[in-house]
């Protein structure tokens, strides 16, 4: 089976440029044709894969072509995209990115590719990592104080100081949504009150 993936932020016009593409590339294939067309509409600050094309994944198979119109089509993580390159690896599925001029497809190693998609995960994630470390000493020479100022009520504290009336309001048989939404608090930072307290 052949699928063309088409994903957008917000500017619909981008789709038919997609399918336009997608369709030219096709046309000069011999023996080629789309079977399914699969759009997500992602928004423009989208960092996940869209659903459609998780959906599509997971049922993929052997053999199948999964085409694109470039490959920042897939993911705006470099993590992201890696895992989903090699999922199609691992199917033996191919996956082409026309603008890109990118064909992933059996012939490749795939042993050898998911090591480099791993390293790279790897050095993505600790060249973050190192970012995020320069940043906080940056701040912390310049005089800037880090973490939650003084004085400052979490959470947790505006429930710590209700602890008799959310006891006795347990005791009334109120709900956990119904407290949760009556402190303003989510149900994680009340079970955490709940743990504390061994309630």
């Amino acid at each position: 089976m052949v699928i063309a993936y088409l994903n957008v932020g917000t500017d619909r016009e981008h789709l038919d440029i997609q399918r336009n593409m997608i369709n030219e590339f096709v046309s000069k294939k011999d023996n080629l044709q789309v079977d399914k067309w699969i759009t997500d509409v992602t928004g423009e600050k989208a960092k996940r894969m869209g659903q459609k094309l998780e959906d599509t994944l997971e049922r993929i198979k052997e053999g199948d072509v999964l085409i694109v119109s470039d490959i920042t089509r897939l993911s705006r993580s470099v993590f992201e995209m890696m895992e989903i390159l090699s999922v199609c690896l691992k199917k033996k599925a191919s996956l082409w990115c026309i603008e890109d001029r990118y064909i992933f497809d059996s012939s490749m190693d795939y042993e050898k590719m998911n090591k480099a998609f791993m390293l790279t995960v790897d050095l993505d994630h600790s060249l973050i990592t190192m970012r995020t470390k320069d940043t906080l000493m940056e701040l912390k020479h310049s005089g800037k104080k880090l973490g939650r100022p003084v004085g400052s009520k979490t959470k947790q504290d505006s429930l710590d100081e209700k602890k008799d009336e959310i006891i006795n309001m347990l005791e009334q048989g109120e709900t956990v949504a119904a407290i949760c939404q009556y402190y303003n608090v989510s149900k994680n930072t009340f079970y955490k009150f709940k743990k504390n307290y061994g309630l």
